[in-house]
Order: structure tokens, then sequence, then C-alpha cells
């Protein structure tokens, strides 16, 4: 099975994992991972798959970002 170059293996995704949830305010970027995950988990208790146009903006009210 061929893979894209945006595949992540499991051991990368379990790297990340640790990495988020120890200290998901480290930096910027896993700021953004975090929210961007917590966006989805909540956007998706209304509606999955979530449209990309409903989490950019609930995205940018959740990171402070509007």
């Amino acid at each position: 099975m061929e893979r894209g170059s945006d595949y992540i293996a499991d051991s990368q995704t379990a790297l990340l994992r640790e990495k988020i949830i120890s200290d998901p305010f480290a930096s910027r970027v896993i700021f953004g991972i975090y929210t961007a995950v917590e966006s989805i988990f909540f956007l998706a208790r209304n509606t999955y798959p979530v449209p990309e146009d409903l989490l950019i903006g609930y995205f940018g009210l959740s990171a402070g970002k509007h």
C-alpha cells in the first residue's frame, strides 16, 4: 500500500498525542492543533462530518483570532 506525504505513522500520532495532552500551551503550533481537534469534537456533536466552512469560523472564535 502506497502512502502519500500527508500520512502520519501510528508512532508519530502517539508522540503528538502525548505532547499535546501533557502541555497544550507549550507552543502556538501545539495550541493550534489542540484547538482544531477540540473544535472538530465540539462541532461533531451537531453535524458529522463537520463542514469546513463551519470549522473555519468556529476555530477562529475558539483560538481567539476573530
